[in-house]
């Protein structure tokens, strides 16, 4: 520093001015000015008034180095402490900060904090060993500390599951501009948020530390946190039955917790109760949102969308409409909602389910068959229509024959009724068939073929029969299982009836009856017909017999090939006598066979004795059946000679002569 002792009226108030090294650098009353350099300084002054001036000029050769104070900051903030870095160069013994709100220090790096906003000048002066001060001044401004603060709204805004609303009720700083929010929600998700009002959804109900930090442009902070209630929600939930067009849907409330009201939206349509109902008029995908409150107001909602499938167009078709077989039923909708079941209701007679279902009619007439057909969706839909049932076609044939050796030629003859198309299968090894009325096939090979005629009508009802047809090695075997009179009671004449069975593996066609009257005259009667294998048929003869003096009448039945005639002849005793037929043959090589009528079924005794009288064969017999009976005596172990047959029952005692021819 420079001490001005220059001396001059005060009245005249001259002008000064001062300089180094011929360089103006003040016109103060003193001089204080700093040195870059140790080198010698020239110092003038001049002090100047009106028409005059005097200058006086000084030379400092000895300039010591001191301290060049410097120091750095950044702006504060209210009530904040703010660092002051010395950065201050040279030899220094001490320093003193003088802060400009009275508040000094003698720290190398200094802090301060300011109680009020507003511009500060801080001074930094720098001493060394040699009494040198250097010092230096800036200038801080201090800037306002916010005060944050904020509130959340009541329920509905505070409440579990839904958005809770938070609102920032920092004042506005007057010096700056608040410009950063930071909030912490304080629940196990560590929610936090970055806006000035935000909106934040707590999973549960609890108390939480919401915590709020504010900052201004000029970078001061400040936080707060508060204790916030978030009250329990109601929960929204609804479920509903499939939704059709047309047709009534129900909605119910699944919503839990204590509920004071709803507030249905289906539509443009709302409903306040708690289980509405609803029919949409279209098909199509519409929102239907349910809103509860609950005691505590709080809120819960919950939506949907449903979907309302585009109706189908339910159809059917009817396969062999006929009585008493299956009409099979099917149905023919298409649909992006496909059907899971069917249910069918045909008319008043039964029902049935699935496609295709079957159900057969009792009886002719139209009936009304209904189609309940539920979709994937859930939704039921349905299609009537009436249906006629007409009679069934009746299948019918004969065959020509039933059984004969290869090659067998059948003719079939159709007698079907309502048909109008045929199918024959005969079972033979090659599936052959026949679309003919009345076809011929010929069976060529051995065994037993199932002959099936199917007879259709113009609806596809079906009716099928079937015969068999055996070809065989023909074996031919009749029976005449019995034989007797029936008496005409006017006249007393007999009329013959027999009782045939067939044996055979064949058909036995139009036999022949011979009836022998007491070996003289005989008659014969050509039966009309055919009888089956394993078959028996009684007739009654067209003839009439007038009791007289015979003895005895023989039925027999004559078929070409007959492997057994024994079984073929059946005789009566019209004396009430047994009646012994002549031996035969005679002469006998190899057998003889002995007939006699029994008429009670007593012993008889058979001896064959030699021309000497000797015993060559006896044989009694006990049990014998009234009727025709033959002993066959065998003749071959017997030599050649003439022979005595004699035969004894209870009333008879006859001889007859044999030949026996040597062997």
């Amino acid at each position: 520093m420079f001490t001005n002792q220059s001396v001059f009226d005060l009245a005249s108030n001259p002008t000064l001015y001062w300089r180094l090294n011929g360089t103006l650098v003040s016109s103060s009353q003193n001089l204080i000015q700093s040195f870059a350099t140790s080198s010698s300084q020239e110092i003038r002054l001049k002090a100047k008034i009106p028409g005059c001036e005097n200058e006086i000029i000084k030379n400092v050769t000895t300039v010591l180095p001191g301290p060049l104070s410097n120091f750095t900051f950044t702006n504060g903030c209210q009530a904040s402490p703010v660092s002051f870095t010395n950065t201050t160069s040279g030899s220094v013994t001490s320093y003193s900060w003088i802060f400009g709100d009275g508040n000094t220090s003698s720290l190398s790096n200094a802090s301060n904090t300011y109680a009020n906003i507003g511009s500060y000048d801080v001074t930094l002066q720098a001493n060394n060993a040699a009494g040198c001060q250097n010092s230096v001044t800036k200038s801080i401004t201090i800037y306002s500390t916010p005060q944050p603060d904020f509130s959340i709204g009541l329920p509905p805004f505070s409440c579990a599951g839904s958005s809770s609303q938070f609102t920032d009720l920092t004042p506005a700083p007057t010096d700056s501009n608040i410009t950063n929010w930071t909030w912490g929600f304080g629940d196990a998700a560590n929610g936090s948020s970055l806006v000035k009002n935000p909106s934040y959804t707590y999973a549960t109900a609890n108390t939480y530390n919401v915590s709020l930090a504010v900052a201004t442009n000029f970078g001061c902070t400040n936080s707060i946190q508060k204790v916030v209630t978030i009250s329990p929600s109601p929960v929204a939930g609804f479920s509903n039955l499939p939704a059709c067009v047309n047709q009534t849907t129900q909605f119910t409330d699944a919503s839990s917790g204590s509920i004071k009201s709803r507030l249905w939206q289906i539509q443009s349509n709302t409903f306040s109760t708690a289980n509405p109902q609803y029919t949409f008029p279209a098909s199509g995908s519409f929102p239907v949102v349910l809103t509860v409150t609950g005691n505590n107001n709080c809120v819960s909602q919950a939506s949907k969308n449903i979907v309302v499938p585009i109706v189908p167009s339910l159809d059917f078709s009817v396969q062999a409409p006929c009585a008493d077989s299956p009409t099979v039923f099917t149905e023919l909708t298409t649909s992006v909602d496909p059907s899971i079941s069917k249910s069918w209701s045909f008319g008043s007679q039964g029902t049935g389910n699935g496609s295709p279902a079957q159900y057969a009619f009792s009886s002719t007439g139209t009936y009304v068959v209904r189609l309940n057909s539920t979709r994937q969706s859930g939704c039921i839909y349905s299609v009537s229509k009436n249906v006629t049932i007409i009679a069934p076609p009746i299948a019918d044939f004969i065959p020509s024959i039933d059984a004969g050796a290869a090659p067998l030629p059948v003719s079939f003859t159709n007698n079907s009724s309502g048909a109008n198309s045929y199918l024959w299968k005969f079972g033979d090894p090659g599936n052959s068939t026949s679309v003919l009325v009345s076809p011929t096939f010929v069976f060529s090979e051995l065994g037993a073929y199932n002959v099936e005629l199917s007879a259709s009508n113009s609806v596809g009802c079906t009716n099928r029969l079937s015969k068999p047809i055996s070809v065989v090695i023909p074996n031919v075997d009749a029976e005449m299982t019995d034989f007797f009179f029936v008496k005409e009671p006017k006249t007393g004449s007999l009329q013959p009836v027999v009782k045939l069975l067939n044996r055979s593996n064949i058909t036995l066609t139009n036999p022949i009856i011979l009836l022998d009257v007491a070996g003289g005259s005989g008659v014969s009667q050509q039966i009309t017909g055919t009888i089956k294998p394993n078959q028996e048929i009684s007739q009654m003869l067209d003839l009439k017999l007038v009791p007289k003096t015979n003895q005895y009448v023989c039925a027999e039945v004559v078929v070409v090939g007959d492997t057994d005639t024994f079984l073929n002849r059946r005789c009566l005793s019209l004396s009430g006598e047994e009646v012994l037929f002549t031996p035969f043959p005679n002469p006998a090589r190899e057998q003889l066979n002995m007939d006699w009528i029994s008429i009670d079924g007593s012993a008889v005794t058979f001896q064959v004795l030699t021309s000497a009288g000797a015993v060559s064969f006896q044989q009694t017999i006990s049990s014998i059946n009234p009727g025709l009976n033959r002993l066959v005596i065998n003749t071959s172990t017997l030599l050649s000679g003439t022979y005595f047959i004699r035969f004894r029952d209870r009333t008879n005692d006859r001889t007859f002569s044999l030949v026996v021819l040597g062997n």
